[in-house]
C-alpha cells in the first residue's frame, strides 16, 4: 500500500524527495535491497535533491557493508526522515564501525526521542508490567485446581507456541522451521490474546465453561484461516515472544499445548532490545529505558518459570548461540520432537526467508543474512553502559547457563554426540 502511494506521488512529481525516501525505506524494510541501486539511478536522473540522494546512498552502503560511506551519507541526508529512524540508522552504522560508545549514545538519543511521544510510552510500559504482575499473582495450585472441565479434544493439530524474550532469535528459528512445508507460522499475531479476551480475561479463565472455551478455540482457528487459508493438516507454529506470559490461556484452549523457548544471553537480549527501533506498543515501550527493560525481563521469566512448573508444560529450549554454532545439531532434536521432516540437504533458512516474503518483525534484515555469530557476546562491548542492570540479570544469566565473566554458553543436552 505504501509503495503504491509513493509511486503515485512520483508519477506526479518524479523528483519528490519524501516519496523517494519513503520508497527506499520500503525496499530496505521488506528486504528488496537489490532495488535500491535502480532507485538511486532513477532519483539521480530525475534530479532529486542532494539530501534525498544521500539517504538512498546510505541504505545502499549499509546493505553492502560499506559502513564508513554509509555514515558519511547519513550525515549529508539531514532530516529527510523522522529523528528516531535516523538515529537508529546512525547508531547501527556506528556499531558496525566499532565506535561503541558513540553508538550507545546515539541509541540512547533515539529512545529519548520516542519517550517524548504524546502517547506517554513510559506510563504505558509501567501499565503493561503491572498487568503482568496481576496475572502472575493468580498462578497457584489452588487456582488451577478450581478450573472448570475442559472441552472435548479438538480434531485439529494442537498449535506449537514459540516464545522467547524479544531479540532472542525467534524469527530466525521460525524461518528454519519452515523447511518442512507442513508448517504454518503465525508471525506475532494477537489471536491468543483475543481468545483470552473473549473468555473474559485471565481472571475469568478458571470459571470458563467448556462451550465457551470451545468457541474461543474455534475463533482462534477461524482467525488463522482468514489470514492464511485452511489449516488442514498443517502444524501451526504460533510465534510470539511475549506469549511467554500467556501459558495459562494457551493451556486453557489446548490442554496438551507444547512450547518452544528461544534463549539467548540475557545481556545480549536487553542490549538488542534497547538499540532496536520497535513499533512502540505497550510491551515494546519498556525498551526505551534500560531499567524498565530489565524489570520486564525479570518479571517475564519469573512468570514463565512459575507457569511452566504449575502447568507441567512440555518445553523444548533452543539456544541462539548453539544454533549459530551448529545449526543441525541444535535443530534436529527439535524437528524430531515436533514430528517434522528434516530436509536431506539440511535447513536453508535463506531460501525459506526468500519464500516467506516480507518479515513483519524487527529482525527483518537479519533473517535474510547468512548465519553469523557477531551478535553473540556483543553485550561485552557495551558492558560499561549495561552495568546498572547486570545485578538484576545475574540470576538469569546463571540460571540459563551463561556467564558475565567469560563467553560460556549453555552446554549441549546430555546424551548428544
Amino acid at each position: 500500500v505504501a509503495e503504491t502511494a509513493y509511486e503515485k506521488a512520483l508519477a506526479v512529481q518524479s523528483a519528490f524527495g519524501p516519496a523517494l525516501v519513503g520508497l527506499a525505506s520500503v525496499y530496505e524494510r521488506v528486504n528488496r535491497e537489490a532495488e535500491l541501486d535502480p532507485l538511486h539511478a532513477r532519483a539521480l536522473s530525475d534530479q532529486a535533491d542532494a539530501q534525498t540522494l544521500a539517504f538512498i546512498e546510505a541504505l545502499r552502503f549499509k546493505r553492502a557493508g560499506r559502513f564508513e560511506e554509509a555514515r558519511q551519507a547519513l550525515e549529508e541526508a539531514g532530516d529527510v526522515i523522522v529523528s528516531g529512524r535516523l538515529l537508529h540508522l546512525r547508531g547501527t552504522v556506528l556499531d558496525r564501525l566499532g565506535r561503541h560508545d558513540e553508538a550507545f549514545g546515539t541509541f540512547a538519543d533515539m529512545n529519548r526521542h520516542w519517550q517524548a511521544d504524546p502517547t506517554n510510552p513510559r506510563d504505558r510500559a509501567r501499565d503493561y508490567r503491572e498487568a503482568m504482575a496481576r496475572a502472575d499473582a493468580l498462578l497457584s495450585r489452588e487456582w488451577l485446581a478450581g478450573w472448570s472441565a475442559p472441552p472435548s479434544p479438538d480434531p485439529r493439530r494442537t498449535p506449537i507456541f514459540l516464545v522467547g524474550f524479544p531479540r532472542s532469535g525467534t524469527t530466525l528459528l521460525d524461518t528454519m522451521l519452515m523447511a518442512d512445508p507442513s508448517v504454518l507460522v503465525l508471525e506475532e499475531e494477537p489471536f491468543l490474546v483475543e481468545a483470552e479476551t473473549e473468555l473474559g480475561g485471565v481472571d475469568a479463565l478458571a470459571r470458563a465453561q467448556a462451550g465457551a472455551i470451545a468457541a474461543a478455540r474455534n475463533g482462534y482457528f477461524a482467525r488463522i484461516e482468514a489470514l492464511s487459508g485452511p489449516v488442514g493438516d498443517r502444524l501451526v507454529i504460533d510465534k510470539h515472544p511475549m506469549h511467554l506470559n500467556k501459558v495459562a490461556i494457551a493451556r486453557r484452549l489446548f490442554p496438551d499445548a507444547r512450547f518452544i523457548l528461544a534463549l539467548r544471553h540475557p545481556a545480549d537480549v536487553l542490549l538488542s532490545c534497547f538499540i532496536t527501533n520497535f513499533r512502540i506498543n505497550n510491551a515494546m515501550a519498556n525498551f526505551l529505558d534500560l531499567d524498565d527493560a530489565a524489570a520486564l525481563y525479570d518479571l517475564t521469566f519469573r512468570h514463565w518459570e512459575k507457569a511452566r512448573e504449575l502447568f507441567g508444560a512440555p518445553v523444548r529450549e533452543v539456544v541462539y548461540e548453539r544454533l549459530v554454532l551448529d545449526t543441525a545439531r541444535e535443530l534436529r532434536p527439535l524437528f524430531d520432537w515436533l514430528g517434522l521432516a528434516w530436509p536431506d540437504s539440511g535447513v536453508d533458512h535463506l531460501d525459506a526467508a526468500r519464500r516467506r516474503g516480507a518479515v513483519s518483525t524487527a529482525s527483518y534484515a537479519q533473517v535474510v543474512e547468512p548465519i553469523y555469530s557477531r551478535s553473540a557476546g556483543r553485550w561485552a562491548r557495551y558492558r560499561e553502559h549495561l552495568e546498572p542492570i547486570l545485578p538484576m540479570l545475574a540470576p538469569w544469566v546463571e540460571r540459563f547457563g551463561y556467564s558475565l565473566d567469560d563467553a560460556t554458553i549453555p552446554g549441549w543436552p546430555s546424551g548428544e554426540a
